[in-house]
């Protein structure tokens, strides 16, 4: 947010005020912080200023691949009950998550291939601990994390790469959310700043 912030100013453009809405808050506190923008609009129009609200979110292309994995991940979620809950709720987190899994897998195949002997360091850990520290470690575990950070990944979110251990940066979809439903009005990421 301070990126895009730097951004709309740089641009010109005048911030009265900004909100920030948790995206665990209520209803009634969603309804609270939009009707204070409500009046807020009402107090500072101007014929030569046009009001905005913007909302961000994390944009995720609808591809061709994304539009058949919906139904078929609804499908899937709605017959085994211990996924169910999230079936309406596969959001950008849920498809970053979906396509991690495969990363992953994709990394332990390149370092184990097919080695029929998968060891683990440490074998005097208790197996019902809490203790991460007592916890087995993998032999390949330098060579996985290695491999992590090289995999390159188009997935049903997009592209999934790590840089220094972290996803890649994302793009956000700008929403001005005065005036009624979420109006998409221009996409942002950091790199456009450079």
């Amino acid at each position: 947010m301070p990126y895009l912030t730097d951004a709309l100013q740089e641009a010109e453009a005048y911030i009265p005020y900004r909100s920030v809405i948790s995206p665990y808050a209520t209803d009634d506190q969603i309804q609270s912080e939009l009707y204070k923008l409500m009046t807020m609009q009402n107090s500072l129009r101007s014929p030569r200023h046009p009001i905005l609200a913007p909302g961000v979110e994390t944009y995720v292309p609808l591809t061709k691949e994304l539009q058949e994995f919906l139904p078929r991940w609804k499908r899937q979620s709605h017959e085994d009950a211990a996924t169910a809950i999230f079936a309406a709720n596969l959001d950008a987190f849920g498809l970053w998550a979906h396509d991690a899994a495969i990363v992953l897998a994709i990394a332990v195949e390149g370092v184990i291939g097919s080695t029929s002997s998968y060891g683990l360091q440490k074998s005097d850990a208790v197996i019902n601990s809490t203790d991460l520290s007592n916890l087995p470690v993998s032999q390949y575990g330098s060579k996985l994390l290695k491999a992590l950070s090289s995999v390159r990944f188009q997935g049903i979110a997009g592209n999934f790469s790590l840089v220094d251990g972290e996803l890649q940066s994302s793009t956000f979809q700008i929403d001005n959310v005065i005036g009624g439903r979420p109006r998409a009005i221009g996409y942002w990421n950091h790199k456009m700043d450079k």
